[in-house]
């Protein structure tokens, strides 16, 4: 247990008897759920934690474990066992809330609901799916990061939030990529734009929220339009936001959707 919790940084806090874990995406670590904590805290005992290779040195980063979602959708799992939850909330985000469904598949009894901000089944565009990415940005985003890993670090962060280079929130996102080691981060992103889960989604049976922001420049409403045709009881919320990391620059606005969607959740 020690050991699994000293390896993803695990963070807990609040109270109650129903536990919400808070899953980042890439390019983040839990810091990007610093607004959101509050809200959490009041009505659950929420874990927050950090991705392998996320949020530190990168020592719990295995190049073979982690060279698919699959391996992190197994550190959700050894989270809970470490805690010995069985049965949780889940609120995932990006690449992040795709390892969530991957672990919903393997073990859906563990998870009562999930609220996926910003879920995409493909990192790039693939025949007739749009992701929001093409191949050859894809690769040339990639190779940016070989090249100046700081400078890269803060366009990207700068084109996630929707912001100035100078604001705030980019300098956030900017913050948590500086603290991944830049051969981990190359490969982080390598695993979350290669991506692609169809056909390997399609029985995820876990209640489920999907959240976009209508004018995400990662992931564009096709992406979400993919996941409700593959699962047709989920609900769908769309946020008035151009970023794609509501959780930091909209926390009024995803706060709203916890509250409605995980309300039944947390007095169960």
């Amino acid at each position: 247990m020690v050991d699994v919790l000293r390896r993803h940084n695990v963070m807990v806090g609040g109270c109650g008897h129903k536990a919400l874990l808070l899953g980042h995406g890439f390019g983040t670590d839990q810091r990007a759920w610093r607004r959101i904590r509050p809200w959490a805290e009041r009505h659950f005992l929420t874990i927050g934690f950090d991705f392998a290779g996320s949020g530190g040195d990168g020592s719990g980063y295995d190049g073979f474990r982690h060279g698919s979602l699959a391996g992190f959708s197994e550190d959700l799992l050894d989270i809970l066992d470490a805690f010995g939850i069985e049965r949780c909330a889940y609120v995932g985000h990006g690449s992040g809330a795709m390892a969530g469904v991957l672990a919903g598949i393997l073990e859906p009894g563990r998870f009562e609901r999930m609220v996926l901000l910003a879920p995409s089944a493909c990192g790039v565009d693939r025949g007739r799916y749009r992701s929001g990415i093409d191949a050859v940005t894809m690769r040339r985003m990639i190779a940016c990061m070989t090249i100046n890993y700081a400078a890269w670090s803060r366009e990207f962060a700068a084109l996630a939030v929707d912001a100035p280079p100078a604001s705030p929130e980019t300098a956030e996102v900017a913050s948590c990529l500086a603290a991944v080691r830049p051969d981990v981060a190359f490969r982080l992103a390598a695993m979350a734009f290669q991506s692609d889960l169809r056909g390997w989604i399609d029985d995820f049976e876990v209640p489920a929220v999907l959240v976009h922001g209508e004018g995400d420049p990662l992931v564009p409403p096709e992406a979400a339009e993919h996941l409700r045709s593959l699962w047709p009881f989920a609900e769908s919320e769309v946020l008035a936001v151009s970023s794609h990391l509501p959780q930091l620059t909209a926390p009024d606005l995803v706060v709203g959707v916890l509250a409605k969607h995980l309300k039944d959740v947390a007095r169960a």
